[in-house]
């Protein structure tokens, strides 16, 4: 047998595996079937944003106070002018009939202020409301000082009082002492109250 002969065979082969190689296809590893779906980011979940909307429920709103709305309807309806006077003796009587009384205090040494009468028609508790700060007493016709069982300085519903003093009276006179101070005038408003 020649050399040729011999050797053509191993080359055929040779040749056969080189071209199997070049042609090979690559193989592509895919997922595995057990991994399953992939699930999305909990990030990225529409829920997990802020919906921007506003939380917790609205204030509701405030009831006005009934009697700051009535003075302050008597002040803006009515006027009943008096002058206080230095002694309880010759002082004006108020009105109570739900009436702003408009008092232009009288000149006590170098301060304003001064007496008016208030007669209590009714016994029991009354509410005085003043449109000033000014130092206020409530004495009986014999000279005792009526203390207030309450009192108050805030009125969200009527802007034009400064004051109100809750006093409990006897049917008679009474006298309200206004000062010393700077004001020159001064409205009182009183409402019993057993008014309906």
């Amino acid at each position: 047998m020649t050399r040729f002969a011999m050797t053509a065979p191993f080359a055929a082969t040779a040749f056969l595996a080189a071209s199997c190689q070049l042609v090979a296809p690559t193989i592509v590893a895919s997922p595995s079937p057990s991994a399953g779906p992939v699930s999305p980011s909990p990030t990225a979940s529409p829920a997990a944003r802020p919906s921007g909307s506003p939380s917790g429920s609205p204030t509701p709103m405030r009831t006005p106070d009934a009697q700051q709305v009535d003075v302050c309807g008597d002040i803006t309806e009515s006027d009943f002018p008096v002058t206080a006077t230095a002694a309880t003796a010759s002082a004006p009587a108020l009105t109570t009939k739900h009436t702003e009384n408009r008092v232009t205090l009288a000149t006590v040494g170098s301060a304003k202020g001064g007496f008016v009468k208030f007669n209590s028609d009714k016994e029991g508790p009354w509410d005085i409301f003043l449109t000033r700060n000014v130092a206020f007493k409530l004495i009986t016709a014999t000279g005792s000082v009526v203390t207030p069982s309450a009192s108050a300085s805030s009125f969200p519903d009527c802007a034009a009082l400064a004051a109100k003093y809750t006093v409990d009276l006897k049917l008679g006179v009474h006298y309200i002492e206004l000062g010393p101070t700077s004001e020159s005038e001064v409205s009182i408003v009183t409402e019993s109250g057993e008014e309906d």
